[in-house]
């Protein structure tokens, strides 16, 4: 079975190493169950994560994550590059 969510249709983990530490579903999301189990599936956690593909994940690999900006979702990937100097394609490889 292919996942239209990962590269190739392949799962990519089973759970982000930073979800129990992410601020973003800890904080900013506490109050939004539907939004952040959503968000959770598609970038955190289950057969068809994908977590190369979450912003947060991207700025705290490459710069650490006390850098992660409190308002980055994961999917705002277009402003990985103005927090690390990095485009985010030479991170993920997408």
């Amino acid at each position: 079975m292919e996942c239209p969510c990962s590269p190739g249709g392949v799962a990519v983990m089973t759970e982000c190493e930073h979800l129990v530490t992410c601020a973003f579903f800890h904080d900013r999301l506490a109050k939004m169950p539907s939004m952040s189990l959503m968000l959770k599936q598609r970038y955190c956690e289950g057969e068809w994560a994908d977590n190369t593909r979450c912003a947060r994940r991207i700025v705290a690999v490459k710069v650490g994550l006390g850098d992660v900006p409190d308002d980055l979702y994961p999917a705002e990937v277009y402003r990985v590059k103005g927090i690390t100097g990095v485009p985010p394609s030479t991170i993920t490889g997408g």
